[in-house]
């Protein structure tokens, strides 16, 4: 649990706008 939250945290501070739009369109298809 520890490394995939590391892994999110990282990767949200690299690419803050991709990882938004890939969670909004992964997790809410209809709000895309």
């Amino acid at each position: 649990m520890s490394h995939i939250a590391d892994t999110i945290h990282r990767l949200h501070e690299e690419l803050p706008e991709n990882v938004k739009l890939v969670a909004v369109s992964k997790f809410h298809p209809a709000e895309a």
